[in-house]
Order: structure tokens, then sequence, then C-alpha cells
């Protein structure tokens, strides 16, 4: 059971740096540089994406629950490495803190189309929802630092959601866990 789990762990990691190949690295290099020109927009299936990204993530959280929730398919147009960027942040860190409590994720259309992210996990004090963008930025270092955070996951989320022009919305309460709506201007 330890082999098969380590094996799917490499064989995970070394899809995802496959991923991110010379073409993607630069696009992370443009996010510490503040450069746009190397957008890539085309049409993304949503469910798709969700669909491909948990599937991912169960390879490194083989134990987790992560539900989904799709009433219908929808497409956007945005770039897909970055977008891919934004959810696999959001979805590990409902992961990360959510206390190996169940995660859900929905994607729904009212105004817009909107992913949301529930976790019910050990949330985020309302002093400190306004500061959870900020580079290097961790509500209990200690608590962060034994689960590899260096603060950088949701400064890069709310860069590329300012780049891709998405709206990101996070409640939270805590000890009842925190609700991220990412929501696609039309």
């Amino acid at each position: 059971m330890i082999y098969f789990l380590f094996w799917k762990y490499y064989l995970f990691s070394n899809k995802y740096l496959k991923t991110i190949s010379s073409g993607n690295v630069n696009k992370l290099l443009f996010l510490a540089k503040d450069e746009e020109n190397y957008i890539n927009e085309e049409e993304i299936n949503l469910k798709d994406l969700i669909i491909n990204i948990v599937k991912d993530l169960k390879i490194l959280y083989p134990f987790q629950e992560i539900e989904i929730i799709i009433s219908e398919e929808y497409t956007i147009i945005s770039d897909n490495f970055l977008l891919k960027q934004l959810l696999i942040n959001l979805i590990e860190n409902a992961v990360k803190y959510g206390n190996k409590k169940k995660v859900t994720i929905i994607l729904k259309k009212d105004k817009n189309i909107t992913i949301e992210i529930i976790d019910r996990g050990k949330g985020i004090s309302e002093e400190n929802l306004n500061k959870i963008f900020e580079k290097f930025y961790r509500e209990n270092k200690a608590r962060s630092r034994e689960e590899g955070s260096q603060g950088l996951g949701l400064s890069i989320v709310k860069k590329i959601a300012n780049i891709l022009n998405i709206n990101i919305e996070i409640e939270s309460k805590i000890g009842i866990g925190s609700t991220v709506k990412i929501m696609f201007k039309k």
C-alpha cells in the first residue's frame, strides 16, 4: 500500500512538473514581473477542468473526500494554465485547512458563472480576512509552517484573478470553515 501511494505521488509530481514546461515557466515568471503579455485565451470547459484538478489532487490526498456538484457544463474564454493554477491553489487550501472534512466544489450559474469551494475546517478570523491575499501572510505561522505554507498561494491567486478579470470573495467563520466564490464576469 505504501509503495502504491508513493508511486501515485511520483507519477503525479512528474506529471505536474511536465505541466510546468518552458511556456508555462514563462507564465509563472510573468506573475513575478507584472507582465500580461503571455495570456493565452482559449475555450475552457469548467466541468472538465474541475474534474481533472480533483482527480490529480486525489493522488496527493487519497483519503480526502471531495464532492463535486455540477448542474450543467459551462465554457468560458480564459487562460487555461493560469485558471488551473488559481483553482489548484484554492482547492488545495480547502483540503489543507479543512480538518480532513469533506470539501465541496459547486459549479453553477446565477448572474455569472460561479465556482464555490467550501471547506468545513479551521476557518479564518474576520479581522484576518482582508489580509489573506498579502504576500507571505499566514494567519497562524506555526500551523502554516507545519502544513508547508509559505504564504504565497493566495497572493498568486489574487494576481491571477486580477489578470483574468475574475472576482473572488471569501466568507469564513472560525471553527466552521470557509467558502471561496470565484465569479467569472460576462
